[in-house]
């Protein structure tokens, strides 16, 4: 697959549909392929740096999810939403 940057077409397109909580899709899982889960593993794939600002903003959201309120694993315990947090935690 061809890399692209945040000012790639393939980066720019999907940065400028974060809403403005942060997510993509309305959510962090679902709509599944358009949800922040998603397109942040679509943007990982094609080189956006989890370091771009939308990039880091989705991942805090999908994290938060991961982690829920009390800190502890919760429903969002899927190896995507992993691979995500792998990914964030790389760069924070």
């Amino acid at each position: 697959m061809a890399r692209q940057d945040a000012n790639g077409r393939w980066g720019a397109q999907s940065l400028v549909r974060q809403n403005s909580e942060g997510y993509w899709g309305g959510g962090i899982y679902s709509p599944k392929w358009t949800s922040t889960t998603y397109t942040l593993l679509t943007l990982y794939s094609i080189g956006i740096p989890p370091d771009c600002a939308p990039a880091r903003r989705g991942a805090e959201q999908v994290v938060g999810g991961l982690l829920g309120e009390t800190g502890g694993l919760s429903r969002w315990n899927t190896l995507r939403s992993l691979q995500v947090l792998r990914w964030w935690e790389g760069q924070a």
